[in-house]
């Protein structure tokens, strides 16, 4: 998964930076510039937190793959292409400032993908997840979301982290 993202996500801006034009240059006011002021930065990192992990993470990344596992992959593949598409028009200094947020995102969104295409197959076929395990598709399901959840741990760390360095990237970028 890590592969699958972080390559197509470095492709999209590649791919982008290629076929158009950037609009947004080095010393030009940056559009979040105005968004954080006294207690607004501690709203801002829950805010950033919660849209990733309940938004991002879980109902675009994991929840699909569990009605069908390859979905999970696919909107992977979707959040790179969205990144692609944000990142390459901002100047490289931004694109830098930025690399700690993407490296912590990116792998939360790789392990909430890993999560969902767990799930997803283990109810299709047992064996596909658990091996040789004699598990019917109830158990097999039991177990898969048991192991989600202990990933789902690592996922809310990250993606905590995440925000609080996103959060101060944008307090400093923006002054």
């Amino acid at each position: 998964m890590n592969f699958v993202f972080f390559v197509s996500f470095f492709l999209f801006v590649v791919l982008f930076d290629a076929m158009f034009s950037p609009s947004l240059y080095s010393g030009q006011k940056l559009p979040f510039s105005d968004l954080f002021s006294g207690s607004s930065i501690y709203f801002a990192v829950f805010g950033i937190f919660l849209s990733n992990l309940f938004l991002s993470a879980f109902a675009i990344v994991t929840l699909p793959g569990f009605a069908f596992f390859p979905f999970s992959t696919g909107f992977l593949v979707f959040r790179s292409f969205v990144w692609g598409l944000l990142f390459y028009q901002q100047p490289e200094w931004v694109f830098v400032a930025a690399v700690p947020t993407l490296v912590l995102e990116g792998e939360a969104y790789c392990i909430a993908a890993v999560c969902g295409t767990v799930v997803g197959a283990s109810w299709v076929k047992s064996r596909l997840v658990f091996g040789e395990e004699k598990l019917t598709r109830i158990e097999s399901v039991k177990k898969a979301l048991k192991e989600s959840v202990g990933l789902y741990v690592w996922i809310i760390l990250l993606l905590f982290v995440a925000a609080i360095i996103e959060t101060a990237t944008l307090v400093i970028i923006s002054e």
